[in-house]
């Protein structure tokens, strides 16, 4: 808890200018944050160890993070007052676009050049038809921009089909920009997005397995109640690929890890009463396992030079595609001892689940390191069980 404490309260600041109300531009380094703190404050360093000033939508005019996000200083209508906000820049051409985020959402604006500001709305109304309420979105946006590109018939029956999103919006902007403007060039503000990429390696994970029964087993699993099993730490070997996700957050990743394991389970001495035969029924139960062990997280990684704390989330699949079980059965009846051996493995081949970790990637040159912290917990037909991991990855190539 006190390292995601200190995950979340870390900063990122990244090279930028910031425009006073003099309009005198002042170069240094910007808090990257989301896309709520930046409408509502700018964090500002003239150097990367200087004291960070706070500067808010009346102390200065602009800031922008170098060939990226723009935010500008507006003045935006909430209710019967006006308040002034850092509006962030997404096109300049003309017709402009800005974007905010509050407690209520997502904002989008327009200035079609006369200086004023409308904001684009798309609230969602309740309709009764056959007795039945149906929630559909009023879509009060595509009036606004069919005005707004009315110099141009098509692009203004085009609209009628827009969703409400920054790059449907910049899009047909500049497509209405370059139709019926030819003299000004039209900026687009928006961060240039990385393309998709893949990285692949090697991963190293020691591994540690509590197993338990199923509170509600089927009767045919009579024998394993009372069931002790052992605690194996074992390690696993494979390889993982992370994807990132540019479109939804740059710091988004798509992570898939498959390893190979062998580990042992075993109950020894396990002893329970058979109310038909009246007498203790002494068993043993030992498996030797080979499992391909399949995991998809989702992982957000937080900024960092050298050190990148991440969180990630996801589900796994394993598969036991061999398994070698051993059960002996012991019990006295009629003061005669018996025994039986049983070598047919009764347990399904899947396992799945939840998985959750935490971890480290360190910049080691220009080839990532991944160290982190796995929990998996899992059920199949009879047994449950949770894994802890310790795991180690390294980048292949660049």
């Amino acid at each position: 808890m006190l390292l995601i404490s200190n995950i979340m309260a870390q900063s990122d600041f990244r090279p930028g200018y910031v425009v006073g109300l003099a309009k005198d531009t002042t170069f240094g380094y910007i808090d990257y944050k989301g896309d709520r703190a930046n409408s509502e404050y700018c964090l500002f360093r003239k150097d990367p160890g200087a004291v960070e000033t706070r500067y808010t939508p009346d102390r200065i005019t602009a800031y922008r993070f170098a060939d990226s996000k723009y935010y500008v200083s507006r003045s935006v209508k909430k209710g019967e007052k006006s308040e002034p906000r850092f509006l962030e820049y997404l096109i300049n051409g003309v017709v402009d676009f800005y974007y905010y985020r509050d407690n209520e959402g997502d904002h989008y604006l327009l200035d079609t050049g006369d200086g004023c500001l409308a904001e684009l709305k798309d609230q969602e109304k309740n309709l009764t038809a056959d007795n039945r309420v149906y929630a559909r979105t009023a879509k009060e946006y595509v009036g606004v921009l069919k005005y707004a590109f009315r110099q141009s018939p098509g692009i203004s029956k085009e609209v009628e089909d827009i969703s409400l999103d920054r790059k449907s919006l910049i899009k047909v902007a500049h497509k209405y920009h370059n139709e019926v403007c030819k003299d000004n060039v039209c900026i687009i503000y928006e961060k240039k997005l990385l393309a998709f990429h893949i990285i692949i390696g090697p991963v190293v994970t020691v591994n540690v397995k509590y197993a338990w029964v199923n509170q509600y087993y089927d009767q045919e699993y009579y024998y394993l109640q009372k069931s002790n099993f052992n605690t194996p730490v074992f390690p696993a070997i494979g390889l993982f690929a992370l994807v990132n996700l540019p479109y939804v957050n740059e710091r988004l990743f798509l992570r898939y890890e498959a390893t190979v394991c062998k580990y042992r389970l075993e109950t020894t001495g396990n002893e329970y009463y058979d109310p038909y035969m009246k007498t203790n029924i002494y068993n043993d139960i030992q498996m030797k396992r080979y499992a391909l062990n399949n995991a998809v997280n989702l992982r957000y990684e937080f900024s960092g030079k050298k050190f990148r704390p991440y969180l990630q989330a996801g589900f796994f699949l394993n598969y036991n595609f061999k398994t070698e079980y051993y059960r002996t059965l012991l019990f006295t009846y009629q003061g005669f001892t018996y025994g039986q051996n049983f070598t047919e493995n009764p347990f399904v081949k899947l396992d799945h689940g939840l998985s959750i970790g935490l971890g480290l990637t360190y910049i080691a040159g220009d080839r990532p390191v991944y160290f982190g912290f796995v929990y998996q917990h899992g059920k199949e037909s009879v047994l449950k069980a949770s894994t802890f991991a310790l795991n180690l990855g390294i980048q292949l190539g660049k």
